[in-house]
């Protein structure tokens, strides 16, 4: 999928990093308001791959770092590297955030998260992936955080986001993780 990127008004942006480790490019969260909207059109079924290090040093209660949020406040479509817990820690940890009806299955370094915990060392890129289906359709996309208030905004850096309009096979699933 492609669309326009629009950049947070009300907040300071992410920070490009021209090295954000290992010689490769980065978009910095700072985890309090920033956040970058795609406005694009998605179907029903949605393959979503990111390349990205969690910073947040301390994990705070109640909170979800996010990483991917549909454009409808992340009730159906939401993607994170911290689990809401009334008390910490809950980090940092890989997983997904759903409504009624919608199916999602969600890998973490390559291994499926129903048999693992989807956690994960913090400051080390991480590759995650999320297969969604009998998701309702958006209009845009949320990246760094679930709404454009900054709500639930993610300290991470983002390496690289592809998001698929259609639910991969998983040998197509594990050729883009390969990549």
């Amino acid at each position: 999928l492609s669309g326009s990127v629009e950049v947070a008004t009300s907040a300071q942006p992410p920070v490009y990093l021209a090295d954000g480790g290992g010689g490769y490019p980065a978009v910095r969260f700072d985890g309090l308001d920033d956040y970058l909207q795609v406005d694009l059109a998605t179907g029903n079924e949605l393959s979503v791959f990111v390349v990205f290090a969690q910073r947040r040093a301390t994990a705070l209660a109640n909170y979800r770092d996010t990483l991917l949020s549909g454009a409808g406040g992340g009730s159906y479509l939401s993607l994170a590297s911290s689990r809401s817990a009334a008390t910490p820690p809950a980090m940092p940890s890989f997983n997904a955030l759903t409504g009624n009806g919608v199916s999602v299955q969600t890998w973490m370094n390559g291994h499926d998260t129903a048999d693992v915990t989807g956690d994960f060392f913090p400051n080390r890129y991480s590759i995650a992936s999320a297969v969604y289906t009998h998701v309702p359709a958006e209009t845009a996309l949320f990246i760094g955080a679930q709404d454009s208030n900054g709500f639930h905004a993610g300290q991470n850096d983002i390496r690289e986001l592809l998001v698929y309009d259609r639910e991969l096979t998983d040998a197509e699933r594990l050729e883009v993780q390969a990549y």
